[in-house]
């Protein structure tokens, strides 16, 4: 039951309220120890493995897991000159995602069936 991950995060700094970073990771679960497919609800499985939420059998998905993840945080408070106080922590963040998921003789695959997505986002933080 040997599963693993390991992430680096780098940042620059292009501005004083601008900064550029990537994010890669390596999630490998080889024997489908640590991930499991939709089907398998935890929260609605008692102690004998019995699911609640119907009668679908647990489907385990081995499988190394790969994401890079390119990104923005923009802190619009610095440039605007905006003097109330909640406002200046502001961070606007757009992100650029790449997954694959490499499967393991499994029939069960994410990203609707395929082996990888791109995803793009967009969110803001206030730290309070």
């Amino acid at each position: 039951m040997e599963w693993y991950s390991i992430n680096t995060h780098l940042t620059y700094n292009l501005l004083s309220d601008l900064s550029i970073g990537i994010r890669a990771e390596r999630f490998t679960d080889r024997v489908g120890w640590r991930v499991f497919s939709p089907y398998r609800i935890l929260s609605a499985t008692n102690n004998r493995g019995i699911s609640y939420a119907g009668n679908i059998p647990a489907i385990s998905a081995p499988a190394d897991y790969y994401a890079i993840t390119l990104g923005m945080n923009w802190k619009p408070a610095k440039r605007l000159k905006v003097d109330w106080k909640p406002m200046q922590k502001l961070n606007v963040r757009p992100n650029i995602r790449y997954d694959r998921a490499d499967g393991i003789g499994v029939a069960f695959r994410p990203f609707d069936g395929k082996k990888d997505q791109f995803l793009f986002s967009l969110d803001a933080t206030i730290p309070f």
